[in-house]
């Protein structure tokens, strides 16, 4: 099983953000930048990896441990940016406010959860809304970012951490709820 754990983000977020990134994707205009489907919108804490399926129980068992500390938090949504910051864009996503040293502590808080052989990058807190898949495409998305307006959703609570299965098709994933822990 291809696991991750994320928060998930209301369908009512999903949906507003949605539209902002269709503006921002017409706006941009070019091939080569593949955007991700509004409901596959989440924030990946810690991707796991392909994990035999006789590992989500104790996996399960280590977030609900890693997540005793972490209590409900809210999240809002208040800029367009792109990885890397300078250079040719790789990644455009729209990045956190409130919430945001939050959603690092549980990233944190789950970085010794699963294989620790790949090397971990730090952990940004943000929703990935496309990727450049030819970097000819790049050199449009900063002029676009720069003057586009950001309007942001409303806050949303955090009450969950979730641990995802992702299948891969060549359409793109489908995602799957495969244990949610609660946050007290």
């Amino acid at each position: 099983m291809r696991l991750f754990i994320a928060i998930n983000i209301p369908n009512e977020i999903k949906e507003n953000l949605g539209r902002q990134a269709a503006d921002l994707a017409r706006r941009i205009d070019a091939t080569g930048i593949k955007w991700v489907e509004p409901e596959l919108f989440h924030l990946t804490l810690r991707f796991l990896g392909e994990l035999p399926e006789h590992q989500v129980e104790p996996l399960a068992g280590q977030m609900t441990v890693a997540a005793k500390d972490i209590r409900p938090f809210s999240i809002s949504f208040d800029k367009a940016g792109c990885f890397p910051p300078h250079g040719s864009p790789r990644v455009l996503w729209f990045g956190m406010k409130e919430g945001k040293e939050q959603a690092e502590t549980a990233g944190k808080a789950f970085t010794l959860i699963g294989p620790q052989e790949e090397t971990e990058r730090a952990f940004q807190a943000h929703l990935t809304i496309a990727r450049v898949k030819d970097p000819r495409s790049s050199r449009f998305i900063r002029p676009v970012l720069e003057k586009w307006i950001f309007t942001p959703p409303p806050p949303f609570e955090v009450r969950s951490i979730d641990l995802m299965q992702s299948v891969p098709s060549r359409t793109g994933p489908a995602y799957s709820l495969v244990q949610s822990v609660p946050l007290h």
